[in-house]
């Protein structure tokens, strides 16, 4: 039985007082507003209370998975992998040996053998689950050069077998054995070998068809660590986690980079000359537009992914994205994604200097967008890979605040843009059950357009909420080339802040929060204000990174908007995300409290991020950038 242990420390050790007693206010009010959030913890034990016992099941249950996690993962590298049923007249369209667990995690064929009904071809099959139905990946073809028994020696990546995949084998090529002995070859019967009658056997309980698999698995050491993992993450467990969902099994996985010019790399120089092992653009570039007006000839073939320069657009997100993934697969899995067949497609249709409504369903930028998703799918299957769009990424945002497009506007129509591009990756799959995660960041250029209120910004840290949104990273902290643009260090490292959200998100089925404020709370004339930090972090002012701000960034606005003079906010618990803001009186319902809505002459900016990229470093014989998370630009009404 799981329990839930609530521990207060005595902060009595932690305060000291000194001579000036004038303190001893403040830090009774401290004290108080410690107490008051310690009675929020009491008031949140009886919930999580009510879901220990459903979380025991799952934890008692993982026991089991990791004691035995170690022994299956020697196995698989000698022993069949099964069981196998006999499936007729199902989904899958002709009579076959499926194997009817799924494989648990990314590995591929390294041997097989059959007992062959007669030489010449028979077909082996990657298949997954669909909407309650069995649909094919892929679909491979072997010589048997005898009647009997043949056996296939496998390389590495011949037939990859990835998380979540059946594998099938055509029935109609194979010897029945009636007696379901394999050591005798006289019980192999030839006879009555076609697909119109292979169903005479079901009803006899010795049946048995030869098809035996072994399995190469890409081996990880598993030690007590990984169970204290697995329990910090029971919530997620609990909750069924979205990753299976929205993670795809198709080895191409196509990414849509859309959006206004940062979506394109404007400005931003190309950093590398050596394309990507393990990631896709179209033969014409990651803007398949550069190479001309007919999409057939830009996507002709699929090329390693390798950022080209037009003359006004170099470095997209793309290589940022797609070496953070290579990075996060072998750091935290083992797995060389450039050593397996799946592979991260990249492109980019968007257009610059655009609104939202001019980039969205019925304008050419769109029919781009959709036009690059069945180029794309159409270059896969030439390549004999199976395809599906996997994320859409978006970079907008600027334009909508210049145009002052109303908040409440821009969030209807950029749900709607994600909801028709999720359309098209339905009907390129055929799965009208497929969710298109998008990932965003928050812009932070409003004050380059002569705004002084991030209206455009807020609404996206809003929508990050949504079940399939999710703001990735703020982006004031970037290296700007201009007003508006990144530079191409700015672009790749933002595609790494993108490529963890997905990797996080999609990959591992828990979506992050954005680092923003979740309470504000009154004592005397003190607010306390608490960010939702991931558990394991410390709040900490970055002066280095971002010029040092008034008051780090920090504003407060009393109810009828008029700013307020404060003191310098203090961190009095960085590891509970808690900061204490000086007011001149004791703040009341409307006051507001807002994080970078001041900067320079082009952005909002603030100093405070939480210490992730103390231990995450991107990149680090690249670029080499820590991946800590900035707070977003943000606003908090007292109530």
């Amino acid at each position: 039985m799981s329990s839930t242990i609530l521990r207060v420390t005595d902060g009595g050790t932690r305060l000291s007082l000194g001579e000036d007693t004038k303190l001893v206010a403040g830090y009774v009010a401290q004290a108080q507003a410690i107490a008051d959030g310690l009675g929020d913890v009491v008031d949140q034990a009886a919930v999580q209370a009510d879901r220990a016992e459903a979380a025991a099941v799952i934890v008692e249950g993982a026991v089991d998975t990791i004691t035995n996690l170690e022994a299956s993962l020697s196995r698989a590298q000698t022993d069949s992998f099964g069981p196998a049923v006999l499936v007729s007249g199902s989904p899958l369209g002709l009579e076959a040996v499926l194997f009817d667990a799924p494989s648990a995690r990314d590995q591929e064929v390294a041997s097989f053998r059959i007992m062959a009904a007669r030489t010449g071809t028979f077909r082996v099959w990657r298949d997954k689950v669909s909407g309650g139905n069995f649909t094919s990946i892929a679909v491979y073809t072997f010589e048997a050069t005898v009647v009997g028994l043949n056996e296939f020696i496998l390389g590495p990546g011949e037939l990859p077998f990835l998380a979540g995949e059946y594998l099938r084998v055509e029935s109609a090529n194979l010897l029945v054995n009636s007696s379901g002995s394999p050591a005798d070859p006289a019980f192999w019967d030839a006879s009555n070998q076609n697909s119109g009658t292979l169903g005479t056997y079901f009803d006899l309980p010795n049946v048995r068809m030869e098809v035996h698999f072994t399995l190469r698995a890409y081996e990880r050491v598993v030690t007590g660590d990984a169970f204290l993992a697995l329990e910090g993450r029971v919530d997620v467990l609990d909750g069924g986690g979205a990753g299976s969902d929205l993670l795809r099994a198709e080895e191409y996985a196509h990414h849509i980079i859309y959006g206004q010019s940062l979506s394109l790399g404007h400005g931003a120089t190309v950093i590398d000359t050596v394309a990507q092992p393990h990631a896709l653009k179209s033969q014409a570039g990651v803007r398949a537009q550069d190479g001309g007006a007919d999409p057939a000839a830009n996507w002709a073939t699929l090329a390693p992914l390798l950022e080209s320069w037009n003359g006004h657009d170099g470095e997209t997100v793309a290589t940022g994205h797609a070496v953070m993934l290579r990075q996060l697969y072998l750091s935290e899995t083992g797995v060389d994604l450039a050593a397996v067949s799946r592979r991260q497609l990249y492109s980019a249709p968007g257009r610059d200097d655009s609104e939202i409504v001019q980039i969205s369903k019925g304008t050419e930028s769109f029919t781009r967008l959709a036009t690059d998703i069945q180029r794309a799918k159409i270059a896969t299957i030439a390549a004999s890979r199976s395809y599906a769009p996997q994320s859409f990424l978006w970079l907008q945002g600027e334009s909508d605040e210049s145009g002052q497009t109303p908040p409440a506007t821009y969030k209807a129509a950029f749900r709607q843009l994600v909801s028709d591009a999720q359309d098209e990756a339905r009907t390129a799959t055929g799965d009208a059950s497929l969710i298109l995660p998008a990932i965003t960041y928050q812009a932070s250029t409003f004050r380059a357009s002569g705004r002084t209120y991030p209206a455009i910004a807020l609404a996206q840290l809003e929508m990050s909420a949504d079940d399939n949104i999710l703001a990735a990273a703020a982006t004031y902290f970037l290296p700007y080339s201009d007003a508006f643009h990144l530079t191409g260090v700015g672009s790749r490292w933002l595609g790494a802040y993108m490529g963890l959200a997905f990797y996080r998100w999609v990959v591992e089925g828990a979506k992050p929060e954005p680092l923003a404020m979740a309470s504000v709370k009154v004592s005397g004339n003190t607010l306390l204000v608490r960010y939702n930090l991931a558990a394991g972090r410390k709040l900490a002012f970055d002066t280095t990174t971002v010029p040092i701000q008034d008051n780090y960034g920090f504003s407060v606005v009393n109810d009828s908007g008029v700013e307020q003079t404060i003191g310098v906010p203090r961190l009095v618990d960085p590891a509970e995300g808690i900061l204490a803001i000086q007011c001149p009186s004791a703040p009341v319902a409307g006051w507001k409290v807002r994080y970078a809505h001041k900067g320079n002459t082009s952005r909002g900016l603030g100093n405070l991020r939480d210490d992730q990229g103390d231990s995450l470093i991107f990149e680090p014989a690249g670029i080499n950038k820590p991946l800590h998370n900035w707070a977003f630009i943000d606003e908090a009404v007292l109530s």
